[in-house]
C-alpha cells in the first residue's frame, strides 16, 4: 500500500482526498456500466424505477438529474433492450409513464448488488458508524453545493 506523504499539503487537503476517492469509485463504477453496455443515467433511471415504481417521464427526469429534453433519448436505448417500457398515461394523455420491464427489474436488482460491492470495497475500512456518519456528511455538503445558502438545513 502507498503511504501518502503528509508533508505536501494539497495531498491531505479534504478537497484533494474527495476528488481521488471519487476518481477511483467513478472508475470501478463506470466499468460495471461498461461490462452492461450502459450509462450513469441508465444506471440512475433503473434503480429510482426500481425504487419508486412507475413513473412519469419529467419527475423520472427531476429524480434522476436527467435534463428534461435529453430524457427522450436516454431512455430509448433501456427501451430498445426491453429494460423499460413506456406509455401514455391514461388519466392525463400528455405524460408518459415509464416503468421497469421484468427485464429491467432483474438488471436493476443485478445493478445495485454490484454498485454496493463497489461501496463495500471503498468503505471497508470504516465500521458501520462511520459509515452512516460520513454518508450524512456528504449527503449534507451534496445539498449544499446545490443549493442556495438559505435551503440548506441548519447543522444539529
Amino acid at each position: 500500500m502507498w503511504d501518502m506523504p503528509t508533508d505536501v499539503p494539497f495531498q491531505t487537503s479534504t478537497g484533494f482526498l474527495i476528488s481521488q476517492l471519487g476518481v477511483l469509485a467513478t472508475r470501478s463504477w463506470m466499468d460495471v456500466l461498461a461490462q452492461r453496455d450502459l450509462t450513469p443515467h441508465h444506471h440512475a433511471i433503473l434503480l429510482t424505477l426500481l425504487a419508486a415504481g412507475p413513473m412519469g417521464a419529467t419527475a423520472l427526469a427531476d429524480a434522476t438529474l436527467v435534463d428534461p429534453r435529453n430524457m427522450g433519448p436516454v431512455l430509448t436505448p433501456l427501451e430498445r433492450r426491453g429494460l423499460i417500457s413506456r406509455s401514455d398515461d391514461p388519466t392525463d394523455r400528455r405524460r408518459r409513464t415509464v416503468e421497469l420491464t421484468d427485464s429491467g427489474v432483474a438488471a436493476a436488482k443485478e445493478l445495485a448488488v454490484a454498485a454496493g460491492s463497489i461501496e463495500e470495497d471503498l468503505l471497508a475500512p470504516l465500521d458501520t458508524t462511520q459509515r452512516d456518519a460520513l454518508r450524512r456528511h456528504l449527503l449534507l455538503l451534496w445539498q449544499h453545493a446545490r443549493s442556495t445558502p438559505d435551503e440548506v438545513e441548519p447543522r444539529a
